[in-house]
């Protein structure tokens, strides 16, 4: 199990499995469109850097839980159902952007089977929210009961999902 600095909310984990954090940290921004990603990263974990361009993108912030039972781990891959791919296909309903536009980035991947209670994830569109809560619904509404975003913000430019990690819990039951 991956657990993530993030805050605390009232959406129930996806499963009895996984327990609800006490120590969790709140971060919340206003949006700000000064970052543009030019690639998304692949199934082979290479990733482009972001380029600076002024009211090109904003960039969103997913806190993400998910019991990876049924699931072969986070990273993207073409065939297996991967939490990634579930996220990236809801995405691409919400916001009505391709999968390479979206530049999914997760703070850990997880392997087959592995559970996570606040995986935070990171993505741009061309577009701010009027209402954060109707998108947060609707990719809650289009994702299996198995996988919950529990939080849909907005992120600063210089915010990343893997490098701007404090720590991370990993809990391992055998």
């Amino acid at each position: 199990m991956v657990v993530l600095t993030a805050a605390p909310v009232a959406v129930p984990p996806p499963s009895p499995l996984l327990p609800s954090p006490t120590n969790l940290h709140h971060y919340s921004s206003p949006p700000n469109n000064l970052t543009y990603h030019s690639k998304l990263q692949d199934g082979n974990g290479s990733e482009e850097k972001e380029e600076e361009q002024n009211g090109h993108s904003y960039k969103w912030r997913l806190l993400i839980s998910y019991d990876g039972t049924r699931f072969s781990g986070w990273q993207y891959q073409k065939s297996p159902p991967t939490i990634q791919c579930l996220i990236e296909q809801a995405l691409t309903q919400v916001t009505k952007l391709e999968r390479k536009d979206l530049c999914l980035v997760g703070a850990s991947r997880t392997d087959a089977g592995v559970h996570a209670w606040g995986q935070v994830a990171h993505f741009f569109t061309p577009f701010n929210y009027d209402s954060l809560e109707s998108a947060h619904a609707a990719m809650n509404g289009l994702l299996p009961p198995d996988i919950r975003v529990r939080e849909f913000s907005a992120a600063l430019p210089e915010f990343h999902a893997r490098f701007s990690v404090r720590s991370k819990i990993y809990l391992q039951d055998i």
